[in-house]
């Protein structure tokens, strides 16, 4: 299914019940092979959310007894989106034009690692936030100044968005997740991009959205 675009993105994969093996190549001049196969296996760890078209698990790759990386796997039921007349590719080419290399150190959307799939279901492997998303932390009204970075954040998350000719179309607390949080200075990142569309009349409602969040941070919920 992946276009020239997503081509880069794809990961090979096996998937298990318990875990995903990947498989990649790289070359190791030092034993005189050009390529060597290497295998990565990501456990199964815990369910971290439920959605309309599946679920999203938080997976675990260890080193020895160590946890040496995480990331969140968001699933995507294929029957369930064909039944809603919705394409899952367009989630996948957002989140690979706002992978490319001039925005790495942007550092305001959430990192997308790759896809994979199998008959049933699409893949995506994205950066794993153990501090949640924004809407938990708005049960009591934030500060003037936390306020500002985080609006800040989304502001320059959203610049990059627009910058590729997308507006996100449900910019809420839920769908931004915390990297840092007080009393650290706040750092998010815009993420959820299944229902980014090419801009249009769309960016007015983003714009107005945009404008919201100041006063859902003020005012809590």
């Amino acid at each position: 299914m992946a276009s020239a675009a997503l081509a880069h993105f794809k990961l090979e994969a096996e998937i298990f019940p318990t875990y995903t093996s990947h498989i990649s190549y790289r070359n190791d001049r030092a034993r005189g092979r050009r390529k060597e196969k290497v295998e990565k296996r990501w456990y199964k760890d815990k369910v971290l959310g439920h959605g309309t078209f599946g679920e999203v698990c938080l997976e675990i790759y260890r080193q020895g007894d160590s946890i040496a990386d995480t990331r969140a796997v968001k699933k995507i039921e294929k029957a369930k989106m064909q039944s809603w007349n919705v394409d899952y590719e367009r989630e996948l080419l957002a989140l690979a034009q706002f992978s490319k290399v001039q925005y790495e150190d942007e550092e305001n959307l959430v990192k997308f690692f790759g896809f994979f799939e199998n008959a049933d279901a699409v893949f995506l492997a994205m950066e794993y936030f153990s501090y949640g998303d924004l809407a938990q932390y708005l049960k009591s009204p934030l500060s003037e100044p936390e306020i500002k970075q985080i609006t800040e954040d989304v502001v320059e998350g959203l610049k990059v968005m627009h910058a590729e000719g997308f507006t996100h179309r449900d910019l809420k607390p839920q769908n931004i997740f915390v990297v840092k949080k007080f009393p650290e200075p706040w750092w998010v990142k815009i993420g959820d991009f299944g229902i980014a569309k090419r801009r249009s009349m769309d960016a007015l409602k983003s714009w107005r959205k945009l404008r919201s969040i100041p006063t859902l941070l003020i005012c809590g919920h």
